[in-house]
């Protein structure tokens, strides 16, 4: 297994809204989260947003 040449990010400024429409448009349950200089800063994951209180539906 190796790098993924081109991965599906959000920035950091994103809504939890348009996080959740990237990763329905994806197929992914994890997304990464970068800064405008395209460091990595943290994981979006589904299942704890919705651990914390966020909709499934979501």
């Amino acid at each position: 297994m190796g790098f993924v040449e081109d991965p599906v990010t959000v920035r950091e400024n994103f809504s939890i809204e348009q996080v959740l429409r990237m990763m329905d448009r994806h197929g992914h349950s994890k997304i990464p989260i970068i800064d405008r200089y395209g460091r990595f800063k943290g994981m979006f994951v589904r299942q704890h947003y919705w651990e914390v209180g966020g909709s499934p539906q979501d």
